[in-house]
């Protein structure tokens, strides 16, 4: 069995998993109004932050920790590290297909399209949505 890969991570009271919950419920709105004013990269962008926020909502509850790695998708591996939950599994992957986009969108030339938005905000939003359920109410 090959131990857990080290992730640069910082130890936070898992009190403070509310914190990134309601930043992730602000990226969860904001993704919703920028795609309805047709701003495909706002919307876009908003819906990775949501996932990335939520991702940390649930590190930050489950094991005190978020990554704190340049790489996002480090995230996903701690993400798995600590969450043991039904199709966690399926929903880290998730998390990967969303984070994957994050240069993409941020720095490569060029908006995505309507419809690679929709499809970008229907994951985030699944993923989002089947966190909250994991995550006690405030």
């Amino acid at each position: 069995m090959t131990a857990a890969k080290k992730i640069k991570s910082q130890s936070i009271n898992k009190s403070e998993y509310s914190g990134y919950l309601e930043k992730a419920f602000d990226f969860y709105r904001g993704m919703k109004s920028e795609l309805e004013l047709g701003n495909w990269s706002t919307a876009a962008l908003a819906a990775i932050h949501c996932a990335i926020s939520i991702a940390d909502a649930l590190t930050v509850f489950y094991g005190a920790v978020r990554s704190t790695s340049a790489n996002h998708l480090d995230a996903v591996e701690l993400f798995r590290q600590h969450i043991k939950a039904a199709n966690a599994d399926e929903q880290a992957r998730r998390l990967r297909r969303i984070l994957s986009q994050k240069s993409l969108i941020e720095y490569i030339g060029g908006a995505p399209s309507r419809k690679e938005t929709e499809n970008l905000i229907e994951q985030a939003e699944r993923f989002y949505r089947w966190a909250l359920e994991l995550l006690p109410k405030k």
